[in-house]
């Protein structure tokens, strides 16, 4: 046992008062709590904020050193990896995506995971189908308008989200016409679930990213057979395997780990993504859809206004364009043949060209 007596102490009067109990502490082994560093505080407030359990945010404050943190930041992850024991997490790897891309679209007043469009992108992932409305400022629109008319307006629907249920809709609206989408009640009425809900017992469910495989990666290059076998299965395995039997028949080098048609697919989705986007993603446009199809074309024509009017009106029959246009010349394409060409017209001056299919309907999106 440590005895002080009192004049000691009085003339030692910069000893700390915590160092009675320090010494206790290390006397019984306990280390003394170290506090929670930059990082740690970091990964539990942003990288994980809408991940981790009540029960897990618990244990994690109750550890003492950062060799403990670190342990459980590792079983943690490990805890959600699709293939255990895998360095290869397939789900970490997902959230992180999910986490930079709401930081990079979504941040207005805040980052861009602490807004309501980023905590259900980081929940549920993309959205199976996207609707946005600029709204309007006009005066003459009732009060008792929707405010999806009145204001800016971003519409997600989900075809189904695991523990929601199906056809699940997020409804965010820009009150302040700055930015800050604020979720309303989605549209079929479903109770969003808190993202840090009591589980009883810890379950770990996995991130839906089988919808965007089979709707942002593949959407182009998928059979309709395909798409129907792939709706059927409901576990990960299935689904693990399904994506691997559609890669391989697409392999040049067949059972070879280095598929080169893959590595070249998704270069391409990343070029569309990185070049086309307008108010969709660039994978989503009609010259995103081209090129992950059919490659870059051999040669591209661009015209600027009236520049090049002459030629656009030798191709489409309509007179002078006064809008930008861009041709593509491939030399072949394989079920079209050779000397393709093929035409995007940006109608609304806002960079998002489209391909018109016939003289109607490039005269339906002239300016008037």
């Amino acid at each position: 046992m440590y005895r002080f007596r009192l004049s000691h102490i009085l003339l030692c009067g910069l000893i700390s008062p915590f160092f009675v109990t320090s010494l206790a502490a290390t006397q019984n082994g306990d280390p003394a709590a170290q506090p929670l560093s930059p990082p740690y505080q970091k990964w539990l407030d942003e990288d994980v904020r809408y991940l981790i359990t009540d029960t897990e945010r618990t244990e994690f404050g109750a550890l003492k050193t950062d060799q403990q943190r670190d342990k459980f930041v590792e079983e943690f992850w490990e805890r959600r990896n699709p293939s255990p024991g895998s360095a290869d997490n397939k789900f970490k790897e997902e959230h992180y995506r999910r986490l930079a891309y709401t930081n990079q679209h979504f941040a207005a007043g805040v980052a861009g995971y602490k807004s309501d469009r980023g905590r259900i992108y980081i929940l549920y992932g993309p959205p199976d189908e996207r609707e946005q409305h600029p709204g309007s400022a006009d005066a003459g629109i009732p009060d008792d308008a929707p405010l999806r008319v009145r204001y800016p307006s971003d519409v997600w629907r989900y075809h189904i989200l695991n523990g929601v249920g199906r056809d699940v809709v997020f409804e965010f609206i820009d009150h302040c016409r700055c930015g800050e989408y604020q979720l309303q009640e989605d549209l079929s009425k479903r109770r969003l679930p808190s993202p840090r809900r009591k589980e009883k017992p810890l379950r770990i469910a996995s991130l839906p990213i089988w919808p965007k495989w089979l709707n942002e990666d593949v959407p182009y290059i998928i059979t309709d057979e395909e798409r129907a076998d792939f709706n059927k299965l409901h576990t990960d395995e299935q689904l693990d395997k399904f994506i691997e039997d559609f890669w391989e028949p697409r392999n040049p080098n067949h059972g070879s780990a280095e598929n080169t048609f893959k590595e070249e697919h998704y270069r391409r989705i990343a070029y569309t993504n990185q070049h086309f986007a307008t108010n969709v993603p660039g994978w989503r446009t009609d010259r995103g859809r081209t090129y992950i199809r059919y490659g870059p074309p051999n040669q591209i024509d661009q015209h600027f206004s009236a520049a090049g009017s002459k030629k656009a009106s030798d191709l489409f029959g309509v007179g002078a364009i006064p809008y930008d246009w861009e041709l593509w010349h491939y030399h072949y394409i394989e079920g079209l043949g050779e000397d393709v060409t093929l035409e995007f017209v940006d109608t609304c001056g806002c960079g998002r060209f489209e391909m018109p299919v016939t003289k109607e309907d490039l005269n339906r999106y002239k300016p008037r």
